[in-house]
């Protein structure tokens, strides 16, 4: 088992140096989960469809006491934006992929804030 990870620490390693950019995947060594955060923006994949996952994204933001400023939608994209108390901008973008998922993107203030993204997508998959 050390040596799987150390294999897969070194593999995430050697592939971070010669991309040239930085990516953080979240449990791929723990079994591939699909959440993924990259350059400010956490991503994963919900199943469900783009209506259902934007109904559930203003649910969630609801729970969490977050103001809805922007939400639109089709069955093949929708887009919400929000803001935290402190003013910091919310972005959620959605997208329909194969398989009847929703692939959902979150950003939270310019750069990314990797924390609060993950609470805000607890709190909308509650609602799927």
């Amino acid at each position: 088992m050390l040596k799987r990870k150390a294999a897969v620490s070194l593999l995430l390693i050697l592939c971070l140096i010669t991309s040239g950019c930085a990516a953080i995947v979240v449990g791929a060594a723990a079994g591939g989960a699909a959440v993924g955060y990259y350059r400010g923006w956490l991503t994963d994949q919900i199943p469900t469809t783009v209506p259902k996952a934007f109904e559930a994204t203003k649910a969630g933001l609801n729970e969490l006491k977050l103001p809805v400023y922007k939400a639109r939608y089709d069955q093949i994209k929708a887009t919400v934006d929000s803001e935290l108390a402190d003013g910091t901008n919310v972005y959620i973008r959605l997208k329909a992929t194969e398989g009847g998922t929703t692939e959902i993107k979150i950003r939270v203030g310019t750069i990314g804030d990797k924390d609060s993204s993950h609470r805000i997508l607890r709190a909308i998959k509650k609602h799927i």
